[in-house]
């Protein structure tokens, strides 16, 4: 039996329901969250992203491990595109390349939210590439989530720009149930 514990708005261009899964004898068996948000800031074109609990980690839909609470060694995403893939035409000269690992974060982190001290970093480095094949430039993204509250910050960037954008954890609510 599914139950959907939390449906919300949390930003004009993302809404997120959280839903609880039992089996016949009320036993919660897992929870499922549902994202929907746009695909890009320039693509209005939506993306859901289907992520689930597993032993610890949070896996998409298709079961690829894109958060751990014990995996600080293994780079647990990595990308590559091509300017063709990207712009759609036939250019395969690398766009960029995206991996991502888990890192612990040994200091306290604030957020508009709160102080929060259980804090893991989903941290990535990307490297932006010329059409020649030389080096753009080199970022370094995070996404920090806090022990029993979530995901409370995130850095953006364009892939043109040397500017970073971020979001932060603004207020909260956990259900007790």
């Amino acid at each position: 039996r599914l139950h959907c514990l939390v449906s919300r708005k949390v930003h004009p261009c993302q809404s997120v329901k959280a839903f609880l899964l039992y089996n016949k004898s009320k036993d919660l068996i897992a929870v499922a969250f549902l994202i929907r948000k746009l695909k890009e800031f320039y693509d209005p074109s939506p993306r859901i992203e289907l992520l689930r609990d597993s032993s610890g980690h949070i896996v998409t839909e298709t079961g690829k491990i894109i958060f751990s609470a014990t995996n600080f060694t293994d780079t647990l995403y990595y990308r590559e595109v091509s300017y063709g893939e990207e712009f759609h035409d036939f250019d395969e000269a690398l766009l960029y390349t995206l991996s991502r690992k888990m890192e612990k974060v040994e200091v306290p982190v604030t957020m508009p939210a709160g102080e929060f001290n259980d804090v893991l970093d989903y941290q990535g480095t990307a490297i932006i590439y010329q059409r020649n094949g030389s080096i753009f430039h080199t970022k370094r993204i995070s996404s920090l989530y806090a022990n029993n509250v979530g995901k409370v910050f995130e850095s953006l960037f364009y892939l043109s720009s040397d500017w970073m954008y971020e979001r932060r954890l603004v207020r909260y609510h956990v259900i007790q149930e």
